[in-house]
Formats: C-alpha cells, structure tokens, sequence
C-alpha cells in the first residue's frame, strides 16, 4: 500500500495488528493459500497506512468502514 501524505506513524504498528488480527477473528478458518493470507496482510496494511495519515495514536485509529473502503481502492 502506498500513501502520499504521512502525517504521524505513531500507532500505525498497532493498527497494523489490530487489522490482523480482526481478520483471523472474522474468518471461519486460517488462511490456506498465499493469496488468502496477501488478503489478511492487506487489509491489516490498509489499517497502518490510514493511521499513518492523521496525527496521534488514538484518534488516528480507523474504523472498519473506512478500512474496508480504502481496502477496496486497491
């Protein structure tokens, strides 16, 4: 994922993790091929780099609608 403006990256990391593991929360099953697992990672990605683009830690933190429409952009 690439991003043109970076504001702050403080909390991209956990946002990351937070991604990654809401995605292994909302699968009935672990990922099984790369390709299902490139999807977990990207979704997790799209996480850090929204975060990425405000300032802060908390209030930077997105929300599953926004993560999923800027998932759905690339």
């Amino acid at each position: 994922i690439k991003i043109d403006n970076v504001v702050d990256t403080t909390g991209a990391g956990d946002a990351f993790m937070a991604g990654l593991i809401h995605q292994f929360l909302n699968h009935s099953s672990l990922p099984t091929t790369i390709q299902d697992m490139n999807k977990l990672v990207l979704f997790a990605s799209a996480c850090g780099a929204l975060v990425c683009q405000k300032s802060g830690a908390i209030q930077s933190q997105p929300t599953k609608e926004e993560v999923e429409s800027f998932y759905n952009s690339f």
